[in-house]
């Protein structure tokens, strides 16, 4: 097991690496814009050669990129839902020149129906069809707050069968948490995977 922290980009890309050299990082996770803005920001070639160089002298890995909270790739407004199906595009672009191995993303908002899985999944298959792995892209299980898709596991295992491409789970254990799933126990986590009784966590 590599453990590291989700660290900030503030100022530069190389910041990140020298706050996990400090903190004695094996690994990296990180956001390559402003997570709660739609503004892009190039990163001139330099500064993206001298973040890889910097990232292998350290020994961090893997790296890991975590698309911003803007994009919905379940979302019902059209506008929104393209908007949202090509930032993560330019994202998972930037991500492999960064480098990174994975690029983590929220499945998005939207009503628990066969339609809002259907546009995740869309979104998903498209992005990866033009930038195929690596980076793998992992669906992240969410805290099921409001209209959240993916609180259940079965609902990313029906994204990632409906995409019909490459993709991966990450688990994010304070979402786990706030769902209702105590990972604390045996219990809770046979919960999670929908192994106990009364529980079909794998359906949608």
């Amino acid at each position: 097991m590599r453990l590291g922290f989700h660290l900030s980009i503030a100022g530069s890309l190389l910041k990140a690496i020298s706050q996990a050299e400090r903190l004695g990082c094996q690994a990296l996770q990180i956001f390559v814009q402003n997570p709660r803005g739609w503004k892009w920001r190039p990163r001139p070639p330099a500064d993206l050669r001298a973040f890889c160089s910097a990232r292998r002298r350290a020994g961090l890995g893997p790296l890991v990129v975590h698309l911003g909270y803007l994009p919905n790739l379940a979302a019902a407004d059209p506008g929104l839902y393209h908007k949202s199906a090509e930032r993560l595009a330019q994202e998972l672009i930037l991500a492999r020149e960064l480098e990174a191995d994975y690029l983590v993303t929220h499945p998005g908002h939207g009503a628990l129906t066969g339609a809002s899985f259907r546009l995740a999944a869309a979104a998903l298959a498209g992005a990866v069809y033009r930038i195929p792995p690596p980076p793998l892209v992992l669906l992240e299980n969410t805290a099921g707050q409001g209209r959240e898709l993916g609180w259940r596991l079965g609902h990313l295992h029906r994204i990632i069968e409906l995409s019909g491409v490459e993709l991966g789970l990450c688990l994010d254990t304070a979402h786990a948490f706030a769902a209702g799933y105590d990972l604390r126990c045996a219990a809770g986590v046979a919960q999670l995977l929908g192994k106990s009784p009364g529980a079909p966590d794998w359906s949608v």
